[in-house]
């Protein structure tokens, strides 16, 4: 899929990497014992700050960056979440992707109503 050159080339494989941590959260249990360990869930939580880390030199920096993103950026990196993101239960899967596109609604419906809100400067 072909990116639309609207300033998220640096946030997509921030979003990549993040679908791919969901996805590999789900299947973290290493020991196969039923249960996930802390040890498990800090080693890809570690990998994911790295990563992000050497895109954006920080965690603040690449949060700046996602606050950043528009309506149309945001549901383009929906997709790209969506392409990465993969669970073994493809019912479950679906329902958080639909979940995500509604939260990119909210946002979107919620940025335009406070956008509303804003008072004029006294003078």
């Amino acid at each position: 899929m072909k990116l639309m050159a609207i300033g998220i080339e640096k946030l997509t494989p921030t979003i990549r990497t993040v679908a791919q941590l969901i996805t590999a959260l789900t299947k973290i249990d290493a020991n196969k014992d039923g249960n996930i360990d802390t040890a498990e869930i800090f080693a890809i939580v570690q990998v994911f700050v790295m990563k992000v880390v050497a895109v954006y030199g920080s965690l603040p920096a690449a949060l700046a960056e996602l606050k950043d993103v528009d309506s149309t950026e945001r549901k383009e990196l929906v997709k790209v979440f969506n392409e990465e993101f993969d669970l073994s239960n493809d019912v479950l899967e679906g329902l958080i992707e639909e979940w995500l596109v509604i939260v990119d609604q909210l946002v979107t419906l919620g940025l335009k109503t406070a956008s509303h809100f804003k008072t004029e400067p006294q003078g």
